[in-house]
């Protein structure tokens, strides 16, 4: 608080203490002087009627007490008070416990409300999730039959990428098979263009022709020096049509072998690994290759690379060896 204002409280207060202090010590003063008494100021108060009729009032005589004579006790009449009395007490015990049942049935009749209220609400969600539910199972059913749609589109869409790709396969095929048949007709001179293409065109079009003149030209690949293509070509054959199985190209590879001398083939064998050697073997012995030249074969192998020649040999000896 301001010092300034804490003064001017204390010394108001202060004053006020003096000045009560003063009037009372006045008072005080008059009324031992006799100034000031009880009579004067009621006097002073009081108008001349009223004075006047204060005094008549002191000086009238006293009156003789007035003596009231009790009544005789009547008992009918005080039986019938008290059955009145008690029929008035059954009474109002009655009223007040129909009071108490009519507030008991009044609250019940509340909580009845209420929970009629909450069944209300409660029927009024459950249609709202009801209709929630059915604008869902109607958006699935079209979410649905639009993902059958666009899933028979892409089946179609892909038998017709397959009807397409088999269609050109087809037709390339079929130019593979003319081609062949052209540089069939030109023998040995039919190198001199092929050597120039890629391997794998090469494996292409000897796939499509006769095995022997297949064997002819892939025996003048492998003593081209100048475009060496012996093993890229083996490679490429052995990868033509992916679609048909490994045992159909490794017999196709053996038909062309049973043509060329065991020094032709070693060139195309030198990327591949024994498992596919022994393989090869095997379908050459199937496919009617003698012997002989699977003999002569191994013994170039060997004489090439021992180590791998005796790895194929361990790999065939299982097939080879009797009961």
């Amino acid at each position: 608080m301001n010092p300034f204002v804490r003064t001017m409280v204390y010394g108001l207060a202060a004053l006020c203490v003096v000045l009560i202090t003063a009037s009372v010590t006045a008072l005080v003063a008059l009324k031992g002087a006799g100034v000031i008494s009880p009579e004067r100021i009621r006097d002073f108060l009081l108008s001349p009627e009223e004075r006047s009729y204060i005094s008549q009032m002191k000086a009238r005589p006293a009156e003789a007490a007035m003596v009231r004579e009790a009544p005789g006790l009547d008992q009918e009449k005080l039986l019938a008070d008290l059955a009145e009395i008690a029929g008035a007490r059954h009474a109002n015990a009655l009223v007040e416990e129909l009071r108490r049942r009519k507030d008991s049935f009044d609250e019940r009749e509340r909580w009845i409300e209420a929970r009629e209220a909450e069944i209300r609400a409660a029927r009024t969600d459950l249609a709202r999730i009801g209709r929630q539910l059915d604008v869902k199972r109607e958006e699935t059913v079209a979410a649905e039959a639009a993902a059958q749609a666009e899933r028979s589109r892409f089946a179609q869409m892909q038998a017709d990428e397959v009807s397409r790709t088999r269609t050109q396969q087809d037709t390339e095929r079929a130019r593979y098979a003319d081609l062949a048949k052209l540089y069939e007709l030109q023998k040995n001179n039919a190198w001199q263009t092929l050597r120039k293409l890629e391997p794998r065109e090469v494996a292409r079009i000897l796939d499509r022709m006769d095995p022997k003149k297949a064997a002819n030209l892939m025996m003048l690949a492998q003593q081209d020096v100048e475009y060496p293509m012996a093993v890229a070509l083996h490679r490429e054959l052995m990868q033509l049509q992916p679609e048909a199985s490994s045992a159909e190209q490794l017999k196709r590879l053996a038909q062309l072998y049973s043509f060329m001398k065991p020094e032709q083939i070693l060139p195309y064998l030198k990327s591949s690994d024994p498992q596919q050697i022994a393989d090869l073997f095997k379908v050459m012995a199937e496919s009617g290759s003698s012997d002989k030249n699977r003999a002569a074969l191994l013994g170039a192998l060997a004489k090439d690379d021992e180590r791998r020649a005796k790895q194929v040999t361990d790999l065939l000896q299982p097939a080879n060896a009797q009961p």
